[in-house]
């Protein structure tokens, strides 16, 4: 399968997401705020080598994704939104 930049990736191709839900950051309700280009680079190039490394794994089958979202764009169950407020201790 090939997806961008002339890669192509095997079968066991590795689609990582990581999520940063609102906790006490801004009006929006996210958590501190987005990273700059270099973080996310040094994130994504050591993810890839750490799975090279420990698994072995095709740092080209190593597809990464951040997204920024609110805590009122998650439900973990039982079709109830997910409240910060509502979290033992809470105070923001």
């Amino acid at each position: 399968m090939q997806l961008d930049n002339n890669i192509t990736h095997s079968r066991q191709v590795v689609n990582a997401q990581a999520h940063q839900v609102g906790c006490c950051g801004d009006s929006l309700g996210r958590a501190g705020r987005p990273r700059s280009t270099d973080p996310k680079r040094a994130l994504y190039q050591g993810l890839a080598k750490q799975l090279n490394d420990d698994l072995g794994l095709s740092p080209d089958d190593v597809m990464v994704v951040i997204q920024f979202t609110a805590s009122e764009d998650w439900s973990f169950g039982g079709g109830r939104m997910f409240e910060l407020a509502s979290l033992p201790g809470a105070s923001w």
